[in-house]
């Protein structure tokens, strides 16, 4: 995650946001180079926009994916603080990116002080031949006269005209308000999902004012925890602390233009835990569910918590060619957290076969309601399942009810609490009412007398 603040990285995304501020002079074909990136990225949109504009199933777009801030708000020779990792300033990596070696201060979860590590002893600067800093063009760090760079302007990136910069109002809700009038060219009717920083502590304050109409929030959740450490810790009261957290999220979309709906636009769990205790058993032969038990856990709990909170969720992520080996992963920087490995994958005619961890996410679930949706809940345990809804006659369509088989069986058992024709059909159970009111709805596996 600390990558976001070194040099090349840092700098870039200061261009993208906050270019024409930070960095006037710096032109590309004419162009200032915030315009220059924004605009070519907005065209890459548009492209995109207008092949799939006749696809009724596509809602909308997100803005951009897990963005980093730059050093937009910093102080130029305040290391960045971090939990884990180097502590980067912003003149730090200023000098590195020209080619003048730094020291920089990497430190572990719990510690407050940690160990120096030299970068670019070799004094390679990034800058193309012809090009420079621009930031040390324009007078904002020079280096004195033992070679060791200094902040001329320490807040070039904090103030601007004698005034505090603020990321989201200056910089990014403006840059929203170009994705929609992009999007919205070409068909009016698309949603806009909103995204910023996953650092960023957007629930303490939520979106600034001039957020475009039609806008869901769609922040990225994790148990940040057990994505770091690659430990899941299931004696900690979990789904509190996830619920705890999601309803922080979802007061973002609360206060969002007077209320907006939420959608997690990422979640999911690391399956190379405990230095890869499950590959290394299945590679042993080992093949029974409890090889990704913590990772079902982890699962379990963070559905129970969008459940509670009825919130809509895409799981990050299924990749067809991973595979379990370390040095593959999903093909994300190493990251494994894909639902799917294809070396387990022993019967292709079985579309759990190369599953992990399926019996903590493949659970039943409301996916068409005649009405409104009032809660749902899932015992693994008992394999039961209940939902409430309003129902609203005015909605002609039946209600869908997913029910896997592998929890259920061939024979799930369905009771209501109003009169109601029902059926299934695969794993779907499709619920059609006669008459407005609450409808109760529990299921249950069907048992066998020797069960």
């Amino acid at each position: 995650s600390t990558n976001y603040h070194a040099p090349a990285n840092a700098i870039m995304w200061s261009l993208f946001f906050a270019g024409n501020a930070v960095a006037p002079a710096m032109r590309f074909g004419g162009d200032r180079v915030q315009d220059f990136l924004q605009g070519h990225y907005l065209a890459a949109m548009r492209a995109v926009a207008e092949r799939i504009a006749d696809q009724r199933h596509v809602i909308g777009f997100d803005t951009l994916n897990e963005p980093g801030e730059g050093w937009i708000g910093q102080m130029l020779d305040a290391p960045v603080q971090v939990t884990r990792g180097l502590r980067w300033s912003p003149l730090d990596g200023l000098a590195v990116a020209s080619g003048i070696p730094r020291a920089v201060e990497r430190i572990e979860i719990g510690e407050t002080a940690g160990r120096w590590e030299q970068f670019n002893a070799a004094r390679q600067s990034i800058w193309l031949p012809g090009r420079s800093d621009p930031f040390r063009e324009a007078g904002v760090w020079d280096v004195d006269r033992s070679g060791e760079p200094v902040a001329l302007q320490p807040d070039h990136f904090s103030m601007r005209d004698g005034s505090p910069v603020s990321l989201l109002p200056d910089h990014i809700i403006p840059f929203f308000g170009r994705i929609a009038t992009t999007i919205r060219s070409v068909r009016s009717d698309w949603l806009l999902f909103a995204e910023v920083s996953p650092f960023h502590r957007l629930h303490e304050c939520g979106y600034p004012p001039g957020v475009p109409p039609d806008t869901v929030s769609a922040p990225h959740w994790y148990d940040y925890r057990t994505l770091v450490t690659k430990r899941l810790d299931a004696d900690r009261p979990i789904v509190d602390q996830y619920l705890n957290e999601l309803t922080a999220l979802t007061s973002i979309g609360d206060r969002l233009n007077g209320g907006a709906p939420t959608l997690i636009g990422e979640c999911g769990f690391p399956f190379d835990m405990n230095e890869r205790a499950a590959f290394r058993r299945y590679a042993s032969g080992a093949r029974g569910a409890d090889i990704w038990r913590e990772q079902a856990l982890g699962f379990e709990a963070m559905f129970d918590a969008l459940d509670a909170l009825q919130l809509s969720a895409t799981i990050w992520n299924y990749t067809a060619e991973n595979r379990n080996d370390a040095l593959i992963g999903d093909g994300w920087n190493q990251e494994d957290l894909s639902l799917f490995s294809r070396d387990q994958q022993d019967n292709p005619d079985d579309l759990d076969s190369g599953g992990r961890a399926v019996d903590g996410f493949c659970r039943p679930y409301v996916r068409r309601a005649q009405g409104r949706l009032v809660a749902q809940t899932y015992d693994r345990a008992a394999q039961s399942f209940e939902a409430t809804i309003d129902i609203d006659m005015s909605i002609t369509e039946p209600c869908e009810i997913y029910l896997p088989r592998r929890v259920f069986g061939s024979r799930p058992v369905p009771q209501t609490s109003m009169p109601c024709q029902w059926r299934v059909s695969g794993q779907i159970l499709t619920i059609a009412t006669e008459a407005p009111g609450l409808l109760r709805l529990s299921v249950r596996r069907e048992r066998d007398d020797d069960d």
